[in-house]
């Protein structure tokens, strides 16, 4: 995993990049990778889930009952991967951080064993007025370029 660091260095970044030379690819890690038991990671359960249902689309097709769903899904991928097209998730974007801020919450209380359900609209109104505050600080770039 050493050579897992989505830069110029990277392996995979190198060879998508043969194949795909005009993409903008590549990552930066938040923090090392480290393994985890995925029955006590809620996140990693999800990734799990996203990923599995991702290879079954791409090896047979979306079931019928959920092409709607699947294909608004895809419209936000990225076409040489499962990782999101950057524009449209850009946290400087309004949509983009508000869903992030819930998305974190969310997380939360999965990890709390609390209802994810409880003052959900109310999450998403605060969530909101930050926005049009100016609180979204850790989600926007500050001046030097930097988070």
């Amino acid at each position: 995993m050493v050579n897992f660091t989505g830069d110029d260095n990277d392996p995979g970044i190198k060879r998508a990049r043969a194949f795909h030379p005009a993409e903008r690819l590549g990552w930066k890690l938040a923090n090392p990778i480290a393994f985890v038991d995925s029955r006590n990671c809620p996140a990693v359960q999800l990734a799990d889930i996203v990923a599995g249902v991702m290879a079954s689309i791409a090896s047979n097709g979306f079931p019928a009952e959920t092409r709607e769903v699947g294909e608004m899904v895809l419209r936000h991928g990225h076409p040489h991967s499962l990782v999101p097209d950057l524009d449209l998730v850009d946290p400087r974007n309004r949509s983009a951080a508000v869903s992030a801020l819930i998305l974190y919450d969310l997380a939360q209380r999965a990890e709390g064993g609390r209802d994810p359900h409880h003052g959900l609209a109310e999450m998403y109104h605060h969530a909101e007025l930050a926005w049009v505050r100016g609180e979204f600080k850790p989600f926007q770039k500050s001046p030097s370029g930097g988070h």
